[in-house]
């Protein structure tokens, strides 16, 4: 298969600092590349550079409507990766989780099944995230909180 220069550029294994930043806007660039493979490889970059920039998850949140299929199931996969690295919840989280509902329901077995796994992922952290909020609350005790008319 041809690499042009914007698969170098993601296999290049760019360094930290202004390399990383590189290395993330090459594999954005990617993303809308017109190959699949190439858009593929670009998903699979963001998540193992753990990129959980907004402009990153939402670029991945784009790709869960590719017209290939790898790409879709790699998109939902690499939206897990980044928001289980990061495991805090926050808009991005909410966002992920809206659009892997609905990629629960495409057409192809193996996207179905990869976004499953990314909501069950991204469901986790989010069910974490609210326990560390209420541990937050002056009081310990859930039900002693909903006795003093707190949520």
């Amino acid at each position: 298969m041809h690499q042009n220069m914007t698969t170098a550029a993601l296999n290049a294994g760019l360094g930290a600092g202004a390399g990383e930043t590189a290395a993330f806007a090459a594999a954005r660039a990617a993303l809308t590349s017109g190959a699949w493979e190439e858009r593929y490889a670009a998903t699979a970059r963001l998540a193992r550079l753990g990129a959980r920039q907004p402009s990153v998850v939402v670029s991945l949140l784009g790709r869960l409507r590719d017209e290939h299929a790898s790409v879709r199931a790699a998109a939902a996969a690499a939206l897990a990766t980044l928001h289980e690295a990061q495991a805090h919840g926050g808009p991005m989280l909410r966002l992920s989780v809206q659009a892997l509902v609905a990629a629960v329901d495409d057409a192809e077995v193996w996207v179905r099944l990869a976004a499953r796994r990314a909501l069950i992922a991204c469901v986790v952290i989010a069910v974490r995230c609210a326990l560390l909020f209420l541990r937050c609350y002056p009081c310990a005790n859930v039900s002693a909180c909903r006795s003093q008319g707190r949520p």
